[in-house]
């Protein structure tokens, strides 16, 4: 059976299948997994098992934010000085606002994704991060538009199967 290399480790073609099938719809049934990609149901269920936690993290949805009353979508680059870095990112953790947050480099200590009602919130956020945390450098990107989002493992690659 051939093997693909991932990361250092080795998954079977019919693994990285599983993955791509629940990259699509997490919500499909074992039945219609084990059809999309020809691994016996048993066999489907144990993997699922096996890799929840390791390799699948979470199953979740995403969401239409714009539906859900926020229209304003931006990315923060901030920069930090060290003594007030370890509080920024316990505080930028418990904002519900904020839907990622990643650990940078290149003139930057972190990125920030977040969504807001309006413009208005999404400075009042800024302008609160700047003076309480002591920020020496924030750029703010705001989203204009979607072009692809989760889009990683959404094709199986050619010749997997």
């Amino acid at each position: 059976m051939k093997k693909i290399i991932q990361n250092q480790k080795e998954y079977k073609k019919k693994d990285i299948a599983l993955f791509t099938m629940l990259r699509k719809n997490s919500r499909m049934s074992l039945t219609d997994i084990s059809k999309a990609t020809q691994i016996p149901v048993s066999t489907v269920y144990e993997r699922l098992r096996q890799y929840y936690g390791k390799v699948i993290k979470k199953y979740t949805v995403l969401l239409d934010f714009v539906q859900l009353g926020y229209s304003t979508h931006v990315t923060f680059f901030l920069k930090v000085k060290n003594k007030h870095k370890q509080r920024l990112l316990m505080h930028i953790q418990t904002q519900h606002n904020v839907n990622n947050a990643y650990c940078i480099n290149n003139g930057f200590d972190l990125c920030c994704d977040a969504v807001f009602r309006n413009l208005h919130e999404s400075e009042a956020f800024a302008k609160h991060l700047e003076e309480e945390y002591n920020i020496s450098r924030i750029q703010s990107y705001y989203i204009l538009a979607e072009v692809k989002r989760e889009g990683f493992y959404l094709q199986p690659a050619v010749g997997w199967l």
